[in-house]
Parts: C-alpha cells; sequence; structure tokens
C-alpha cells in the first residue's frame, strides 16, 4: 500500500464517520507516523489503523498527534491542557501589539496550560513571562514546551484563585 492509497483509506473511515476535515485528519495521521519518506510496513499500517480508531473513538486529534501548532510554533498537547485555537493567536497579535516599544515588560500567564500564550509572548517580545499553573498535568507540558521553543519563562505551580 502506498502512502497516498493510506491517506484515501482512511479519508474514506473518517468521512463514513462524519468528520467534516476527514481528508486532513487522515494526512496528518499518516505524515505523522511516515514523515517525509517513512515506509509503510505491515507494522505501520497497524498503527496508523490504532490511531485512526483513537480518532474514531472521538479523542482530539491534537492529542492523538501529541503536537500542535500555535502562532507558527510548536507545543505539545495532550490530555490535561486545552487545545491551542486560532481565536487564541488573536490574544497573542493584540498582547504582541500592546508589548510593542514597552521597556521590559512582564506578563502574567494565568491558568497557563500548555502553556502556548506565554511561550509564544516569550518567543515574540522581550517580555519577562511568568507561567502560573496548578495542574500537574499541565505543567510537564509547560516545561517541555519552553524547552521545544528555547525560550526562557519562570513557571509556577499554584492555584490563582
Amino acid at each position: 500500500m502506498t502512502k497516498q492509497e493510506l491517506i484515501v483509506k482512511f479519508t474514506k473511515t473518517l468521512s463514513e464517520a462524519g468528520f467534516e476535515s476527514a481528508r486532513f485528519e487522515a494526512t496528518q495521521i499518516v505524515e505523522f507516523l511516515l514523515g517525509d519518506g517513512g515506509k509503510i510496513t505491515a507494522e505501520t499500517e497497524r498503527q496508523a489503523d490504532e490511531l485512526v480508531n483513537r480518532r474514531l473513538d472521538r479523542e482530539p486529534l491534537q492529542y492523538i498527534l501529541g503536537e500542535w501548532e500555535f502562532y507558527g510554533l510548536p507545543f505539545y498537547v495532550g490530555k490535561g491542557v486545552l487545545i491551542p485555537r486560532p481565536d487564541t493567536e488573536t490574544v497573542v497579535e493584540t498582547a504582541i501589539k500592546l508589548l510593542k516599544g514597552k521597556q521590559n515588560p512582564t506578563v502574567f500567564d494565568l491558568c497557563a496550560g500548555s502553556g502556548c500564550i506565554g511561550i509564544t509572548l516569550a518567543h515574540y517580545t522581550d517580555a519577562n513571562v511568568k507561567l502560573f499553573e496548578k495542574s500537574v498535568d499541565a505543567l510537564q507540558y509547560i516545561f517541555k514546551n519552553i524547552k521545544l521553543n528555547g525560550v526562557e519563562a519562570e513557571v509556577y505551580e499554584c492555584d490563582v484563585l
């Protein structure tokens, strides 16, 4: 089976299950497993079937892939954190505009989750970023995402309320 045939197979499966973005999701799953030059083996086909079945069980695609892009940066995501969404990018855009020209601004990212807002601001501005999160699960993602994106930020485990 070729890469394209695998995508077509999973597009059909997801489409029949009512997924509106079936081709996109099938492509994402196959690309995740194979990358640019991966070879399709019986094992990769079995793994792909398993991932598609997780999606059929309504697990978010982003959790299945374990990573998602936000404002041009990669972020690890999974159970315990919200998935970065395009509408949240509007918040980041506005913050970048507000921070422009400010000398040593400080940004507090409360209930940071994956850290996508604060980490993105640390990447694109000179802000001193502090991330606050009480979930131990989410904190693991924050630390991994800080490292993944090569930024500096202070992280606090606490309940902001």
